[in-house]
């Protein structure tokens, strides 16, 4: 083996997988991580960004961890856990729906633990699902809804490189959204 090869080899060793930065990784749901579900579906105060009406169950999310399919492009939607590299432990949870192979879009969104917010997670975390989505799904665009007044989520998204696509007036529960637009 030459000493360029030795050296390619070594360069691949120490690159970090799309998924990961050098504070957060992104990695596969487990069943094992229902309480964390638990935590993020049954924050109330995050239910005016999303559709729930409702809490969830421990029986539940289970069942949906136990079923969960993480095929993006097959099932429209991919959920991966946002995990803190040097504590090795969830802090929260990246979303992709309304993915398109046809359009190479999707539609992305994060939650953080309120215990792990602050702290330039959020952030993190977007850059390591943009990574990913541009290098392992193959996507040129993604999408975030912001309701209109979010503040903290509109400059996580405009610090990530985010652009203002437009809003639509009146769109989720009477809030209007902006639609925030990133070219990958």
């Amino acid at each position: 083996m030459s000493i360029q090869n030795m050296q390619s080899e070594t360069e691949i060793k120490i690159q970090m997988p799309e998924e990961t930065t050098k504070r957060v990784r992104l990695r596969a749901l487990e069943v094992s991580d229902v309480e964390l579900l638990y935590a993020v579906e049954n924050d109330s105060s995050h239910w005016a960004v999303t559709d729930t009406v409702a809490p969830y169950s421990r029986d539940l999310l289970l069942q949906y961890a136990l079923s969960y399919s993480a095929d993006p492009f097959n099932e429209g939607q991919l959920r991966l856990v946002i995990e803190d590299v040097e504590e090795e432990e969830p802090i929260g949870i990246f979303d992709l729906f309304e993915v398109s192979m046809l359009h190479r879009r999707a539609i992305i969104g994060i939650y953080i633990l309120p215990s792990w917010r602050g702290r330039g997670l959020a952030v993190e975390s977007v850059k390591a699902g943009m990574n990913y989505c541009r290098h392992i799904l193959g996507l040129k665009n993604l999408l975030a809804h912001i309701l209109v007044g979010e503040e903290i989520s509109f400059s996580v998204f405009r610090r990530c490189g985010f652009m203002h696509a437009g809003t639509l007036k009146n769109w989720h529960r009477e809030r209007d959204v902006m639609l925030l637009q990133k070219n990958l």
